[in-house]
């Protein structure tokens, strides 16, 4: 079996576990970009439009993760925060993704969610940006909000096709334990 067909019967499956929360995201997205509704199956462009996409969406997760995990060390009193070695990475996984999203070509199975892409990768350089100039100062309101646009847009692109987790329990350490026995009393 190979790779693209092991992807394929992924897919199927969160295909299949699509999430309940509501994705209105009709400001943003013109009506000719929408996924019909019903339309779930995967076309070989769009299978590899997500492949392609996967990288892009774990660094924008990343830097995002990354940036919250600041502004909260800034918020509690951290004078560090804009110094810290993890500021750094956060900018350079969204400007990685930046340039990844950039080079994306998809079809019209995936530019609903290249447009979510782009638009959480501009809120989060806009958000760095702004923490560039006022982490030092503690709570950075304008940073929060612009975070949260970019991590709303995750959300919506996370929506749009399978395959994209905005929480990744894979990673998560949980996973690297076993599932606990089941302890009997008596």
């Amino acid at each position: 079996m190979s790779n693209i067909d092991l992807t394929r019967q992924s897919l199927r499956r969160v295909e299949e576990r699509r999430p309940d929360i509501p994705l209105f995201c009709a400001p943003v997205a013109p009506p000719d970009l929408w996924t019909p509704e019903g339309e779930t199956g995967l076309d070989d462009a769009t299978l590899a439009y997500v492949l392609a996409a996967r990288p892009a969406f774990d660094l924008l997760r990343a830097a995002s993760g990354q940036l919250a995990a600041l502004l909260v060390l800034a918020a509690a009193g951290g004078r560090s925060a804009q110094d810290n070695p993890v500021f750094a990475l956060a900018q350079t996984a969204q400007a990685e993704a930046r340039d990844r999203i950039g080079a994306l070509r998809p079809g019209r199975g995936g530019a609903h969610h290249r447009l979510h892409l782009r638009a959480c990768s501009d809120a989060l350089d806009a958000a760095c940006r702004e923490a560039a100039l006022h982490l030092h100062e503690g709570q950075d309101e304008r940073a929060l909000t612009l975070l949260r646009e970019g991590l709303r847009h995750l959300h919506f692109a996370a929506g749009a096709l399978p395959g994209f987790e905005v929480v990744a329990f894979n990673q998560s350490c949980c996973a690297a334990h076993r599932q606990p026995r089941e302890t009997t009393n008596g």
